[in-house]
Order: structure tokens, then C-alpha cells, then sequence
């Protein structure tokens, strides 16, 4: 009903306003969809509104980036149910993705979550998961080749996977959370059989039933819990508690409206307990900190890995960290400035340096602090990587001001 008489007021519209002012209803119809006070969203109706839109304005950017969004959203191309993902579907979203590219190498429009290179990265990932799932190796190639060649997978985001897999010892355990992590270390593992001892545990997928059966059962790692159990967990009301694993203990605070564990942290939970400290664990940077199961303060931090330890407080040594800095700098000149989210691991990289240099102020190591500044103005020049936020670039103000 609610379809019906939306399609009847956009025929009335099409006769009452000119076509720029229907292109721009159409617009403020579909994005109503994705709006986060609207909390049972329809994509059908997205769907239909952008089509329309890309009809009147082919060459709208913005246009061709909702559309493909609403693909996604309808067709449940969302990685937590990766299982049921189709080629026709993914084809069908790239597409629009490829488009926007097309159009505006530089998106400026609004986004929904990822820019149109991460989106295409992510879409044609959940189809190569898919057929890694259903043990379709050749296929998942194909697909992680198709994503490259469509305008995923940048050189710049792929040497990256690796460094994240270098950081980790050997049949290390890392813990991953965002698109271009997971899906890029999937794609140097299977496209180069680049350090597989390493297993990329994606903490978006742990709220799945599939994904934790296939960790167990095709990367073999251990749970605590039977597959019965495992597969039966919700959420579940909590307040701060010790959690005891051997020798191990911390307090373990709510995850969620600090009320609940999630599902995704009782399984996550579980795969510690089995297995933390007989492997090493590690979290990429920009793991969030609610996501960690209240084990922030127990991690090692360097420049975009963080290994879990026994100990609160533990440093990387000062080379460590300027060795690692120094990896992930020298890559930068491969950075896709177009890319929103390429642009955003920069932002991480310089925030992390921001922390470590407080740090040494803070301790009267100035000429520690002084190093690490130095390699950013060698690396990343403000002026072919400008700051993106106000307070950053006040920040740096500072510290060169400290650093006097």
C-alpha cells in the first residue's frame, strides 16, 4: 500500500513540476529510506525512486550511488548474510558503482556508509566469501579479480593487507573490522597465497550463524562452545564481570547501550577463550574499542596492528613503531586521493603518530616526538594530503609548537 501510494503521488508530481523539481523529490523520496530515524526502511520503494532519478539525470552522480546502495539493500547483499549473495546481484550493484566512478572520479555527494571504490571492494568480496564458504576457490579468484578490475582493490589498500599480515607472528589470529581489512587480506591470501598461516577473523560476520561453522570448519579454529550452542547465542543482559581465561583475568563491561553483550561478542568471547595466548591475537587499528571486549588497555598499540598481551600498559619499542610507521609511509604515494575511505586510513596513521608524540612530551622525550613528525612531513606533505578535520590540523599546531 505504502508503494502503491507513493508511485500515485510521483505520477502527480511528474505532472506538476518541471523535471529538475520531480529528479529532486525522487532524490528526497529514496534517501527518506536511508535515513536513521527510519526505522523500518523500504528499499523497494528506494529502488524504484532512483531508478526513476538515473532516468531523468543519467548523469547524475549522486543518483547512480543511491541506486546501487538500494541494490545492495534490497537484494540483502549485506555481509552478514554474504550466504545468500548472487553474481546477477553483485554484477547489478557494481554497476552503479562503476557509473558514479565514471561520472565523478571524486565523489562529493552524500554518502550512505563507503565510497563508491570500497563499495565496489565490498560488494564483489561478499560474493568471493560466498564462494570461499561454499569451498569454490576458483570462483572466489575470479570474483576478487572481477573487483580489482572493476575499481576495487587498489594497489595502495592490497600492499597494506600485507603489511597487516607481516605485523602478525606466525599462525597468528587477526581480528579484523572494516571492508577494505577484511576483504583485502581475503584477496592477498587467495590471489597471492600470501601468508595464510595467518587467520582473519572479520568481527562483522561473527553475528552470523555461518561464519563461526566455517571458521571451524574450514580454518579450523577452536571455539569453546559446540556448534549447537554456538549457533543458539543472542544477546545477553550484563554488567561489568571478570572473565577468568587461565592465568588471564579482566573486567569485561557491556558492549551494547552498557546493558548487553551482542552476539557477536559472546562468540567472539568464546573463540578467546579457546585460543588466547596458545596463538597470537591481534586487532587492526581501527577496531573499535567497544568491539574488544573491554581488552583496550591489555593491547600492544603500533601503526595499524595491535597485539593482545597479558599486561595493561605494554609499549611497542620506539623502533617498532618507527619501523612499522615507515612501512605504511612509503605506500602512501599509492594512495586514491578519490577514495573517502583510502583518505580516512591517512587520518588514522597521522592519529596514531599524534599519540605516540603526546606520549613522548609527556615524558620529555621531545626528540623521540620530533622523529615521528619529521617522517609525517616527509611522507605526508599537508599540502598533497591536506588535513580533514579542523581539530587535527590544529593538533599538528601544537605539537610543532611543543616540539620547539
Amino acid at each position: 500500500m505504502k508503494i502503491l501510494f507513493t508511485l500515485v503521488a510521483l505520477f502527480y508530481l511528474n505532472i506538476i513540476f518541471t523535471q529538475n523539481s520531480l529528479f529532486d523529490s525522487l532524490m528526497v523520496v529514496g534517501k527518506a529510506e536511508f535515513s536513521t530515524e527510519n526505522l523500518k526502511p523500504d528499499y523497494k520503494l528506494a529502488v524504484k525512486a532512483f531508478e526513476q532519478a538515473v532516468k531523468i539525470e543519467p548523469n547524475n552522480a549522486e543518483a547512480h550511488y543511491f541506486l546501487g546502495y538500494a541494490y545492495s539493500r534490497v537484494d540483502g547483499k549485506d555481509e552478514t548474510l554474504a550466504f545468500i549473495t548472487s553474481l546477477e546481484s553483485t554484477i547489478k550493484i557494481s554497476e552503479q558503482f562503476e557509473q558514479v566512478n565514471k561520472i565523478s572520479p571524486y565523489y562529493k555527494g552524500e554518502l550512505v556508509i563507503l565510497d563508491p571504490y570500497a563499495k565496489i571492494t565490498a560488494e564483489w568480496g561478499v560474493l568471493a566469501v560466498h564462494y570461499m564458504h561454499h569451498s569454490k576457490l576458483d570462483s572466489a579468484k575470479w570474483a576478487f579479480k572481477q573487483g580489482k578490475k572493476k575499481g576495487g582493490y587498489s594497489d595502495f589498500i592490497l600492499a597494506r593487507a600485507r603489511l597487516l599480515l607481516d605485523a602478525c607472528d606466525k599462525n597468528g589470529l587477526l581480528l579484523s573490522a572494516g571492508d577494505n581489512n577484511g576483504y583485502s587480506v581475503w584477496y592477498v591470501q587467495v590471489m597471492e597465497n600470501y601468508r595464510t598461516d595467518v587467520v582473519l577473523i572479520e568481527s562483522g560476520l561473527m553475528s552470523t550463524i555461518w561464519y563461526p561453522n566455517y571458521l571451524m570448519d574450514k580454518r579450523q579454529i577452536k571455539f569453546n562452545l559446540s556448534k549447537p550452542v554456538l549457533d543458539s547465542l543472542s544477546y545477553l543482559p550484563w554488567k561489568d564481570s571478570l572473565v577468568t581465561i587461565g592465568d588471564f583475568k579482566w573486567m569485561l563491561q557491556p558492549s551494547y547501550n552498557d546493558s548487553f553483550l551482542l552476539r557477536s561478542d559472546r562468540v567472539l568471547l568464546s573463540l578467546m577463550q579457546a585460543n588466547l595466548f596458545e596463538r597470537e591475537i591481534y586487532f587492526t587499528s581501527y577496531f573499535r574499542e567497544n568491539q574488544r571486549l573491554s581488552l583496550g588497555a591489555y593491547c600492544r598499540n603500533n601503526v595499524i596492528v595491535d597485539k593482545l598481551t597479558e599486561n595493561i600498559g605494554e609499549l611497542v619499542t620506539h623502533a617498532v613503531f618507527k619501523e612499522e610507521l615507515l612501512s605504511i609511509l612509503k605506500l602512501c604515494e599509492m594512495v586514491n586521493q578519490n577514495s573517502n575511505e583510502e583518505r580516512r586510513l591517512i587520518v588514522g596513521i597521522r592519529y596514531r603518530v599524534f599519540v605516540r608524540s603526546r606520549y613522548y612530551l609527556e615524558n620529555r622525550e621531545k626528540k623521540l616526538a620530533k622523529e615521528l613528525i619529521d617522517l609525517l612531513d616527509q611522507y605526508l606533505p599537508e599540502q598533497e594530503f591536506p588535513f580533514y578535520s579542523e581539530n587535527s590540523a590544529k593538533y599538528m599546531l601544537y605539537l610543532r609548537s611543543e616540539l620547539r
